[in-house]
């Protein structure tokens, strides 16, 4: 009797097994849990991207620096183009990637009175500008003023967008790009002088061209919005 008992409950004790064993999910195999780690490994460094690309943005926003550097002025070099055509070509430069490059080398820039300038190679050539501030709509403002070597300074008001994308190196892994983009520039010409001021989305300029020589000022009022 106590024998028979005994195979009782081993038979009870072995269907409960069974059914735990049924209603237990399978464990995931090595593949599927390697797969879920690198999910979760690349929403991470998303995610760390993300606000790194954040504080990018608001640094360019507030001082017109990235990672405590100027913005070079020879991006608008690039972003000034020929005068010969009839839209700009470069439309936007990552100036995160510029940081330290050798193409926006840091050791051109120097402080001026107006902000930060830079000359070319040939050592006559220059740009400089000056950050304005910020629009209501978040556009940036900046004046900048480029030299050929001779007489003329031409300035140009720009109007500038600043976003964040991801792109990959030629290994396919994932990098931030802090992007900054020409909205609207205004020409200013040559050797403008005056006072430029911010209210809202309209920018007013009073002064005059070739300032050196005293002529008439005159008031510009520029209502700037995002296309």
């Amino acid at each position: 009797m106590t024998e028979l008992r005994c195979v009782r409950g081993l038979l009870f004790l072995g269907t409960i097994l069974a059914l735990v064993v049924s209603t237990t999910p399978a464990q995931a195999s090595d593949g599927e849990t390697e797969h879920m780690l690198n999910t979760a490994q690349a929403t991470s460094d998303q995610d760390r991207r993300k606000r790194q690309g954040a504080r990018y943005v608001k640094e360019i926003q507030e001082h017109f620096t990235i990672k405590g550097e100027p913005i070079h002025p020879f991006v608008f070099r690039d972003f000034e183009g020929y005068m010969s055509d009839r839209r700009a070509v470069i439309t936007a430069i990552d100036v995160l990637a510029g940081v330290n490059s050798n193409y926006y080398f840091s050791g051109d820039v120097k402080k001026s009175p107006y902000g930060y300038m830079a000359r070319d190679s040939d050592g006559r050539s220059h740009y400089h500008y000056s950050f304005l501030g910020r629009l209501e709509n978040g556009l940036l403002v900046v004046r900048a003023d480029s030299n050929g070597g001779g007489s003329g300074v031409f300035g140009t008001l720009y109007f500038l967008d600043v976003f964040v994308d991801t792109a990959s190196d030629d290994e396919g892994r994932p990098y931030t790009r802090v992007n900054l983009k020409t909205v609207r520039t205004v020409a200013m010409g040559d050797r403008w002088g005056g006072d430029i001021t911010i209210d809202g989305n309209k920018v007013t300029m009073i002064g005059t061209r070739m300032s050196h020589m005293g002529g008439p000022k005159t008031t510009r009022i520029i209502e700037v919005q995002r296309p």
